[in-house]
């Protein structure tokens, strides 16, 4: 058995020599389409009506369009309307039909995730009622 002290101290030319020579890894970028997707989502929650509608559904759960003007800075139905639509088509709200009532939810799967995140992020007390619906 060699004592710790009687060992040869490994010389490091021949350390660097045993270690491979392109050791980084490829950087792991997003491809173009996720890209895509994450910007459109930033550029619908930056405008503060759009950010309200989701703080609000998030924060209550599902709301139809007459809480979301009374508790929005949007000062009537056609502009919240408005705001809904645009986000209807993009993909961040899904809405259900009662009647002649329309109620609106974060949509599901990675754009509502995604969302969610975002919202974590900017509001970390948050209670998120809504994922619990799901």
């Amino acid at each position: 058995m060699t004592d710790a002290h009687d060992e040869v101290p490994q010389d490091p030319a021949a350390v660097d020599e045993q270690q491979p020579e392109d050791t980084q890894a490829e950087p792991n970028f997003m491809h173009r389409e996720d890209v895509n997707d994450f910007t459109k989502v930033l550029k619908m929650l930056g405008d503060p009506i759009r950010f309200q509608v989701i703080d609000v559904i998030l924060t209550r759960g599902e709301t139809d369009v007459t809480d979301l003007v009374e508790l929005t800075d949007a000062t009537t139905q056609p502009a919240i309307s408005h705001h809904l639509g645009i986000m209807k088509t993009a993909g961040l709200v899904e809405v259900r039909r009662d009647g002649k009532h329309s109620y609106y939810s974060v949509a599901r799967g990675e754009t509502g995730d995604l969302i969610r995140r975002i919202y974590a992020l900017v509001n970390p007390d948050s209670t998120d009622e809504s994922s619990s619906e799901e």
